[in-house]
């Protein structure tokens, strides 16, 4: 049985989110000319973990050390994977130059779910490289921005949206599409795509996409 939650949990001790990377409004103007900014970026739940949010600040802004005073953009600068001094040989010598991301898919086996009382269900993707909660709202649509989400082809109808979150199980093999949100201290994919109980194959398949993408 799914655990139902009236609140989010306290953020764990210890857990801190990356801090934001500041742009300023010219520069952040400039990011939707790389194709990549407007791709699905396929990636590990490691990369999501470690990506910093943008945070956009006027040009004349001069916010001294320690200081955030940016606005939330819902975008999120990637770090390049490459070498980097791991010395363990399993990565190319050269290091790929950090990007900024708009959408992620990261695959890996659903550990917990949990079913809020505001209509969304929350659940847990550990791909081996760490774990990220991932959100679907068994609603029409996003509450948050207000999007229409396509669930693999099943239309977000309540209905549709709620098909996809009972067949979300414990230990089933499943792909997330979505946005990146920290909520509560938190670092979660807010989905607007899920597929669940894969061929294990297609893990494989998914980690050799990933690790040729970024």
């Amino acid at each position: 049985m799914d655990a139902v939650d009236a609140d989010d949990a306290d953020v764990a001790d210890g857990a801190r989110l990356p801090a934001r990377a500041r742009v300023t409004r010219a520069s952040a103007e400039r990011l939707g000319t790389a194709q990549q900014f407007w791709c699905t970026t396929k990636c590990f739940v490691r990369d999501v973990l470690e990506a910093r949010e943008i945070a956009i600040v006027d040009d004349a802004s001069d916010g001294g050390e320690g200081v955030d005073d940016g606005r939330a953009s819902e975008l999120y600068e990637m770090r390049g994977r490459g070498g980097e001094g791991e010395g363990d040989g399993t990565r190319a010598s050269g290091t790929r130059a950090s990007f900024v991301a708009r959408r992620v898919e990261v695959c890996g086996f659903v550990v917990e779910k949990r079913r809020r009382k505001d209509s969304k269900v929350i659940f847990t993707v550990d791909d081996g490289s760490g774990c990220v909660e991932c959100v679907v709202w068994t609603q029409d649509g996003d509450a948050v921005s207000g999007e229409q989400m396509e669930l693999f082809g099943i239309a977000s109808t309540a209905d549709g949206a709620a098909a996809v979150a009972r067949d979300i199980r414990v230990g089933s093999l499943a792909r997330v599409q979505g946005r990146i949100r920290d909520w509560n201290g938190r670092r979660q994919i807010n989905a607007n795509a899920v597929q669940v109980d894969l061929d294990p194959n297609e893990e494989l398949l998914f980690w050799l996409d990933a690790s040729l993408e970024i």
